[in-house]
């Protein structure tokens, strides 16, 4: 089971935090990140950016099925692979197993990521037999297996709720999607890493995350953060910024020392 990852850090102090990314680089800050490389991109595109992937240390890179295999090829290893479902767990019509199986048939993927609907989050009796089935599958094929779950309209207690459900269908990870333009969740967050206790590795899909709201997901224990290889890239040159200016206060200290003359022996 993959273990939560914390990062011990005082949300208001940037100094301090950009000096616990700094202690590793830039492979401190990137292995907190899973990068989504979306359908549609060009072949050419995707294997520059699952070299960068590589070199940079992220924690996971999502691409679509169809390259799972040569993106697993590539990293060699060193970075986990996502894939996601495109069928949700709860809409009618979908029959999730099978697509499941046919989405890991013959590929090398380390996670799968399973969109569950709101809809059907109150309804253990039918939930439960049905990921407990779709994790089996996942687990059949080599792959940890992760529940999406949208953080509109979820409430605390009922995330509590489900984290003891995900726990005990064998879930590997936890997603929380926060919808686009919303607000960081930070009562949800800290709440599915307090109820997960390390049994399930939290993750936050968060369109536009910022640096400073990077730092205090990492704060509450966020295993890793979902970003667009631009909002990597954001994240990155924030990083080596915060680097600089933790760097400049050290020295800013070190210097009124440095040049106060010692006493004269009387």
């Amino acid at each position: 089971m993959i273990a939560s990852t914390q990062v011990a850090a005082s949300s208001t102090d940037r100094p301090a935090q950009a000096e616990q990314f700094g202690s590793e680089g830039l492979a401190g800050l990137a292995s907190h990140l899973d990068l989504e490389i979306p359908a549609g991109v060009a072949p050419l595109d995707v294997a520059a950016l699952i070299r960068r992937a590589r070199e940079l240390g992220v924690r996971s890179v999502c691409v679509p099925a169809e390259v799972a295999t040569a993106a697993h090829d590539a990293l060699r290893g060193r970075v986990r692979v996502r894939t996601t479902c495109d069928q949700v767990l709860g809409w009618p019509g979908n029959s999730l197993l099978m697509h499941v199986g046919e989405r890991l048939e013959g590929r090398l993927v380390d996670e799968l990521d399973i969109p569950v609907d709101a809809s059907v989050l109150g309804d253990a009796a039918w939930l439960s037999p049905q990921l407990r089935r779709v994790v089996a599958r996942c687990h059949a094929h080599g792959a940890f297996a992760a529940v999406a779950l949208r953080t509109a309209g979820l409430t605390t207690a009922e995330l509590r709720t489900q984290v003891c459900g995900l726990v005990r269908a064998g879930v590997n990870a936890l997603a929380l999607v926060v919808p686009e333009g919303g607000a960081l969740p930070l009562e949800l967050v800290a709440a599915a890493v307090d109820e997960t206790e390390g049994r399930l590795a939290v993750r936050v899909v968060m369109p536009g995350v910022t640096f400073s709201q990077l730092q205090r997901m990492l704060d509450l224990g966020v295993q890793s953060v979902s970003v667009t290889p631009d909002e990597m890239d954001v994240l990155l040159t924030a990083a080596v910024a915060a680097d600089e200016v933790a760097a400049t206060a050290v020295s800013a200290k070190a210097a009124p020392a440095a040049a106060t003359p010692r006493p004269k022996a009387a």
